[in-house]
């Protein structure tokens, strides 16, 4: 996310949590105009506040007028451009000073420790672990979806513009259904067909329902240890939801919790989005043509 509209209340702004201001009201150390600066200013500010010290090595040769502050600098700069992540200077210098204070862990949990440099191997280790400690913060997370909201506050719609907007998602969900592609919105419209009659042997079986989640849990589970990029969960929560799902016995550690809830919602949407494209395959097919929206007050929003 950028810097926040200029035009938004300070009010507004300063009541957003410490861990999001430092992200959008200062500038990435990826930049392209200023970026360059914020590299070195907070690669100083590090020097500066840790006591770092760069003394010459044997052996080296320095070139004229380049002393071993300035490599290290250089080659810290060099490391932010290239970090997978977009984070500000006030972010880079708060997951260090969060590390001097024993907060960080890496994905297996131990503490990370902070050493009087700036080589990239440790400046890697802390700054995935503050990516990761951002992602499981509820307080970033709640702040986030805050500040989107100051910035494009929802207009309340008339019910016949949600009313138009549904019959909208309805007929490109059964046009998907018979071309035969996927549809990501079909769950909008779990409520409705069961309104119409339509999925009585699932919602009557709960023991069909925890089974039927759970696997779809261990789906979602598979796929992000296939593919770090989608960055849904972090190493740490992979490794200990995947051994919660390996062994029945197993407990599930109590700092994947949220982790867990998350997978459980996120596995519940997929099955209702599942069960509602194939129930209208089946009337489409017993229609042979088409199938109507199910009859009910549209001016209800559907329980997601």
């Amino acid at each position: 996310m950028g810097q926040p509209n200029c035009y938004l209340d300070k009010s507004a702004i300063s009541s957003l949590p410490e861990i999001v201001k430092k992200q959008v009201l200062f500038p990435s150390v990826k930049d392209k105009e200023v970026g360059i600066f914020e590299r070195e200013k907070v690669a100083k500010r590090l020097i500066s506040a840790f006591q770092m010290s760069f003394p010459r090595l044997e052996g080296v040769i320095y070139e004229d007028g380049i002393n071993p502050t300035e490599v290290a600098i250089a080659e810290f700069g060099a490391y932010l451009r290239v970090f997978p992540y977009h984070l500000t200077g006030e972010e880079v210098l708060e997951a260090y000073r969060m590390t001097s204070r024993g907060e960080l862990t890496d994905f297996l949990g131990n503490r990370i420790e902070l050493y009087p440099n700036l080589k990239t191997a440790q400046a890697g280790k802390i700054l995935m672990a503050y990516q990761d400690y951002k992602c499981e913060s509820q307080q970033h997370t709640l702040g986030i979806q805050n500040l989107k909201r100051l910035i494009n506050p929802e207009t309340p719609r008339i019910p016949e513009e949600a009313k138009a907007e549904k019959r909208k998602n309805w007929k490109a969900l059964t046009q998907a259904v018979k071309e035969n592609k996927s549809c990501d919105h079909a769950f909008l419209f779990y409520e409705l067909v069961l309104k119409k009659g339509g999925l009585k042997k699932f919602v009557s079986d709960p023991i069909a329902q925890k089974i039927v989640i759970k696997n779809k849990m261990r789906d979602i589970l598979q796929a992000e240890r296939l593919n770090r990029k989608a960055g849904l969960f972090n190493q740490f929560e992979i490794k200990h939801l995947s051994e919660y799902f390996r062994d029945p016995k197993e407990f599930l550690h109590k700092d994947v919790n949220f982790a867990f809830e998350r997978l459980q919602a996120m596995a519940t949407t997929l099955v209702k989005n599942d069960l509602v494209y194939n129930w209208i395959k089946k009337e489409i097919k017993k229609n042979e043509t088409r199938v109507e929206m199910p009859d009910t007050n549209l001016s209800e929003e559907p329980n997601r």
